[in-house]
């Protein structure tokens, strides 16, 4: 099941074991290399002791349209456990709001959202909007991801206009 990160984000997580809400989803991590979820930045405190915390994804049971299960309530840790967790969140790769250009160097918008597959937790769509249109980029036209930029192959077809059915060019 594809499911989009403004789906994904308020989601409560839960603990299976124990059948207990660990917190509420606040971010997803992309590992920049593999663009698969790394992690889920969780808020687990309350309003008047905020705690995030993070579930790596091998501790994802389900993401479900209504929750996102986790193997037990251990499965929620601090950074200072998750070094490369600490690295990808340094160097940006959560959220959105990140660059889209082509290899050539053409801007195209800006991430606003994004496809995720559910089992694997890889993505498979982002969405961009520029202030003219709106475009929906499969992720196999994706050359590489810095956290802060995306950048895409100068391809002239196969990147089609959330508006339309046509596909948009996005490179001369």
């Amino acid at each position: 099941m594809l499911l989009s990160y403004s789906k994904i984000i308020s989601l409560p997580v839960v603990d299976l074991q124990n059948r207990i809400k660990v917190g509420t989803v606040s971010d997803i991590i992309i590992d920049k290399n593999s663009l698969k979820v790394a992690a889920l930045i969780v808020n687990a405190g309350n309003f008047f002791w905020p705690k995030k915390t993070y579930v790596c994804w091998p501790d994802i049971v389900h993401v479900l349209k209504e929750a996102v299960v986790v193997t037990d309530e251990n499965s929620a840790n601090d950074l200072t456990d998750l070094p490369k967790i600490g690295r990808l969140i340094s160097e940006k790769c959560y959220g959105l709001n990140q660059t889209v250009e082509t290899e050539s160097g053409k801007n195209i918008g800006r991430v606003f959202d994004y496809l995720i597959d559910s089992l694997s937790g890889h993505l498979a769509k982002i969405y961009v909007k520029n202030i003219f249109n709106e475009r929906i980029i499969p992720v196999t036209k994706i050359i590489e991801f810095t956290g802060r930029k995306f950048i895409i192959k100068n391809d002239k077809t196969a990147i089609k206009s959330k508006s339309s059915s046509e596909p948009v060019t996005v490179a001369e």
